[in-house]
């Protein structure tokens, strides 16, 4: 359980780190979905159930 908790607080993490790289415009939009593809292969779900990959993260969810 200590892993899973772990888990997600490291993908909250990284997730928070590309958006606000994002809001900053320090990656292109081809980038963030390179990214949130790499991050998605290393979470189980349900954390990577719930999201989908298309170029931005906004609300919570990738968007495009």
């Amino acid at each position: 359980m200590l892993s899973n908790a772990q888990n997600e607080v490291d993908y909250r993490l990284a997730k928070w780190i590309v958006r606000n790289m994002e809001k900053e415009q320090i990656l292109t939009p081809d980038e963030i979905k390179t990214i949130w593809r790499e991050l998605l292969t290393r979470f189980e779900p349900p954390t990577r159930s719930i999201e989908t990959v298309t170029g931005t993260i906004r609300g919570g969810e990738a968007d495009g």
